[in-house]
């Protein structure tokens, strides 16, 4: 392992929290003026703040920035859109009083795993990929490439119908190298910041590689390929001081046309793909954000056909609806509201216990030991939420729950306390031994890309399937492209924190 001495650690680039604390503030008094209890404000705002800790002492590393995630799509999101909509944190939720004190736990929890798991980091990398000009524009060219021939491999061959498996472990490897689109797209934003001492992170090569990230997510209806290649260029360049005001608003700008145009179609049209060919469901998806893009009607045709569809599989759809307006993606980026569904819910129910555990193995041992693999047809989230009360039993949307709201579910509190440590350390753990997530290599930035929606989302079998399957696939694949286009360079170059180039 190549080893990463302290000077290239991120102790120069600590963070002023006094900016973020002055915004929190803000919001918390526009909150008290709307009827927010004193005493839930304070609960929001420390939760909000407590992972803000790390970000201060440690400076932009990525452990710091898996907990802003957390509190943010937590009741961060939810403190900025309630004071937008005018209404108090409490409003909507069935117990906030007890639903913020599980909030703040949480996030103590969280802030608590990630110091423990950086401790255990020893600031390595199992692949040194050298860091100067020519090697990082040849890096994001190889892995732009195979990013982009993969997934024509895995759109080719993936299933087209809910329930169906793919085909073979064709997808599945070329679902992972897929993702090394991901790792061109850092490259590129690394260089463009190198070649510019600072000044800029865009490239001719990175515009080309943005707008194709956008088409094949339309074309492949996978929003989510558009979503996390917008958080790697987003995050690598923050993690090197390169983001300036006119990019904030251009993220603002992108965020909007995420949740209000691209999510929506894309929902609409995994409905509409089912047994379809591929070559014929890419004209349809290509034809179908055409018209919608010119034709507002059929836009909001399309919202209230995603609402319809997606409330079905609850008992109640105001329990999964925060905000009152059944917008899709605020409730989906303020888990506090399913939080306090769950933990409602969970009262009157006796905890779910081994069967739960049972689930999870099902869905991540092989088939030949003897697991019921029909539990894929429908996903962890649906199954618990039968459970609870909270969905329709047999009605399957794969639907969120979340880590500590599966403890909670499943053993109750001892359960929402100590899953995130059984499950969540291993993971961050594996990872930070393939790369440090104490520095701002490539190859850093590109694990963190992989997993930071799951880390939030994601139950049980992500966590048992990343251990088992996913990061040591991704070791292999990475091994491979290390070994075939980098090893001689990088004897020759070390490895280096390319802002100590600036």
């Amino acid at each position: 392992m190549a080893a990463i001495s302290e000077e290239q650690d991120l102790g120069d680039t600590r963070v002023s929290i006094f900016i973020p604390l002055t915004i929190i503030a803000g919001f918390a008094i526009a909150q008290l003026y709307l009827g927010t209890s004193p005493y839930v404000m304070a609960l929001c705002a420390f939760g909000i703040a407590a992972p803000l800790l790390p970000l201060h002492i440690y400076g932009r590393d990525l452990y710091a920035i898996i907990g802003i995630i957390f509190s943010l799509r937590y009741a961060g999101v939810a403190l900025m859109a309630k004071t937008a909509y005018g209404q108090p944190l409490e409003q909507n939720l069935f117990q906030p009083v007890h639903s913020f004190e599980l909030y703040a736990l949480l996030m103590a929890i969280v802030t608590l795993v990630l110091l423990i798991a950086r401790r255990l980091d020893r600031g390595g990398t199992l692949f040194p990929f050298p860091t100067d000009l020519a090697s990082l524009r040849r890096l994001s060219v190889i892995s732009l490439s195979v990013g982009f021939a993969a997934q024509l491999v895995a759109g080719a061959n993936a299933a087209t119908q809910t329930g169906e498996a793919n085909a073979g472990p064709l997808v599945i490897i070329a679902g992972n190298f897929a993702s090394f689109f991901y790792l061109g797209l850092i490259s590129e934003v690394i260089y463009g910041v190198t070649k510019s001492n600072g000044r800029s992170f865009m490239t001719p090569l990175l515009a080309v590689a943005t707008g194709g990230t956008l088409l094949i997510s339309m074309a492949l209806n996978w929003r989510e390929f558009f979503a996390a290649g917008m958080v790697a260029l987003a995050m690598t360049a923050f993690m090197y001081k390169a983001i300036r005001p006119y990019h904030i608003l251009g993220g603002v700008v992108i965020a909007y046309f995420f949740l209000t145009f691209l999510s929506p179609v894309t929902l609409y049209l995994r409905v509409q793909r089912e047994g379809m060919p591929k070559a014929q469901f890419a004209a349809l998806a290509l034809s179908t954000f055409e018209r919608a893009a010119v034709d507002p009607s059929f836009l909001e045709m399309i919202k209230n056909f995603e609402l319809s569809n997606r409330f079905a599989n609850f008992t109640d759809e105001e329990d999964y609806d925060y905000y009152g307006d059944r917008s899709g993606a605020l409730n989906r980026f303020s888990y506090i509201m399913l939080l306090d569904a769950i933990s409602s819910f969970s009262q009157g129910h006796t905890p779910i216990g081994w069967p739960a555990l049972k689930q999870t193995a099902a869905r991540v041992a092989p088939g030949f030991l003897g697991f019921d693999k029909r539990v894929s047809l429908y996903g962890l989230g649906d199954w618990l939420s039968w459970q609870v009360g909270i969905g329709n039993p047999g009605m399957s949307s794969f639907l969120n729950f979340g880590l500590p709201m599966e403890g909670l579910a499943t053993w109750g509190l001892i359960g929402f306390i100590t899953y995130p440590f059984i499950f969540l350390i291993p993971v961050l753990f594996i990872a930070g031994r393939i790369s440090t997530f104490k520095v701002r290599l490539p190859l850093s930035i590109f694990l963190f890309t992989i997993l930071q929606h799951s880390l939030v989302e994601g139950n049980s079998d992500f966590f048992v399937g990343a251990v088992l399957r996913e990061l040591p696939q991704y070791a292999v694949l990475i091994f491979l492209l290390y070994y075939g286009c980098f090893l001689q360079s990088s004897k020759l170059k070390p490895i280096a924190d390319p802002a100590a180039q600036d």
